[in-house]
């Protein structure tokens, strides 16, 4: 009797183990989208099922959230759904309306740092147009933005060290920089960047990208973090179909639909080697391991979710079970960018009133310390040196005299910009001097006419 109870209890114990152990996640762990409207978690080791989620609408695109290794998936019907570790899902955000007008086919999405609230970026696509979407933790959308036409994006990357997001487009040749604060376009200010770039990645360590060209001959082009020089590196490859950065060295590895093949080149675009050629069939993307460098693909037609070593052996093939594998993503180990090279980085610490690439001009007493110590420190050293050259300039110059007949074509304009040249100047320097002119600079017209008015009425007096 004992012993059958202790039977029971053992057996018991292990159910329990075995429950409470098949919702885990290590880091390398892979979830896949299929397109009959399943995702399913595998081990990263040996590829063994450990959740499966079933009925949702068809996976469109899939983002793993690095804090906890559930999943985001946004599918057909315009709707984002959370996928927890034991397969069961929720609706995390409804775009099925979205501002962008009609039902937005979000065919990517990237995890956004806990830093700027986590969340994801989503985009979409739809008979041609496109938006982009900022949505936060708790499912809410902060902002949301539309372009019009579509711009062929196929990729998005994500700077973890700023929360900022990359995005290639193109049709417009040029991979341009979002702010994660309110959507606008902050930089590279190189609008060819990259032409018909429709994928790009970005290296953590130092935020430089490496985007498609389609400009002959093919190839993907090494860029610094602000996109605004001629490309650092290149590498000769036509017909990609996406490329994925390994963050532990700044390697590329890049996925061919010519052939379906692998590539892999280093931080200097100096090929490694191609691999396995022939050996896909219509694969949709890859993904790089932080932890060991092996490269998860997403063969669509062969419906399977392939691991290759870091030296080009496939290592394992686990098949979808029914429908074509269409998304793929690691679960990786968070990186150490505590050193991370700021050097050329757009903006990092914009305020929210901050436009365009430049700091935002309209601060709180208790904000000009921080002011001038940002200012004054790169990237905006620069820029303000030559704000304090035209301000000096403007101090050591005459006020014109002139009235509005033979006042010249835009020079109202120039003058409101050389006011707010000596005013930056003079709020940062604590020189009211400057502030002084800027006001004179802004005022002198109305004085002008006052005393044009004064003059006259005293013409008039005498006749």
């Amino acid at each position: 009797m004992r012993q059958g109870a202790m039977t029971i209890a053992l057996a018991l114990c292990w159910i329990a183990f075995a429950a409470m152990n098949a919702s885990a996640i290590d880091y390398g762990d892979v979830w896949f989208a299929i397109n009959n409207g399943q995702v399913v978690l595998i081990s990263g080791s040996d590829g063994h099922q450990i959740a499966k989620t079933t009925g949702l609408p068809a996976p469109k695109s899939i983002c793993v959230s690095p804090t906890d290794g559930t999943l985001y998936v946004a599918c057909s019907d315009g709707k984002i759904y959370h996928v927890a570790l034991d397969g069961s899902h929720t609706l995390f955000c409804d775009l099925s309306n979205d501002p962008t007008g009609g039902l937005p086919v979000l065919d990517e999405m990237k995890a956004a740092p806990t830093s700027i609230g986590g969340g994801v970026y989503a985009k979409s696509t739809l008979y041609g147009d496109w938006g982009l979407f900022r949505i936060l933790a708790d499912g809410s959308v902060l902002w949301s933005i539309t372009h019009g036409r579509a711009d062929g994006s196929r990729s998005m990357a994500v700077d973890q060290v700023t929360g900022n997001l990359l995005l290639p487009r193109s049709f417009s040749n040029a991979v341009l920089l979002y702010s994660h604060q309110d959507g606008s376009v902050i930089g590279p200010a190189n609008a060819t960047t990259a032409a018909g770039g429709s994928v790009a990645d970005l290296w953590q360590n130092d935020g430089t990208f490496w985007a498609r060209s389609t400009t002959a001959p093919q190839s993907i082009k090494k860029f610094p973090a602000n996109g605004a020089s001629l490309p650092l590196k290149s590498y000769s490859a036509d017909t990609i179909t996406d490329i994925s950065i390994d963050q532990r060295d700044g390697s590329v590895w890049l996925l061919y639909s010519t052939g379906d093949a692998l590539a892999h080149c280093d931080a200097n675009g100096v090929e490694i080697g191609r691999y396995l050629s022939g050996s896909f069939n219509d694969a949709t993307n890859l993904d790089v391991s932080t932890t060991d460098g092996s490269v998860w693909i997403a063969d669509y037609r062969n419906s399977a979710a392939v691991k290759v070593s870091s030296t080009g052996v496939e290592l394992l093939r686990v098949p979808s079970g029914g429908g074509y594998v269409s998304h793929i993503e690691i679960y990786k180990q968070p990186l150490d960018l505590t050193g991370a090279v700021m050097t050329n980085r757009y903006n990092s610490l914009r305020t929210p009133l901050g436009t365009g690439i430049h700091p935002r001009l309209l601060y709180n007493t208790t904000e000009y310390a921080e002011l001038r110590t940002r200012v004054l420190s790169e990237p905006w050293a620069s820029w303000y040196a030559d704000c304090k050259v035209e301000a000096d300039a403007a101090m050591a110059a005459v006020v014109p005299p002139f009235n509005d007949l033979n006042y010249p074509r835009n020079a109202w304009t120039t003058r409101a910009r050389t006011a707010s040249y000596c005013a930056f100047v003079g709020m940062i320097e604590e020189d009211q001097t400057y502030i002084d002119k800027a006001r004179l600079l802004l005022t002198w017209k109305r004085w002008q006419r006052s005393e044009e008015r004064r003059v006259g009425k005293e013409c008039r007096s005498r006749w």
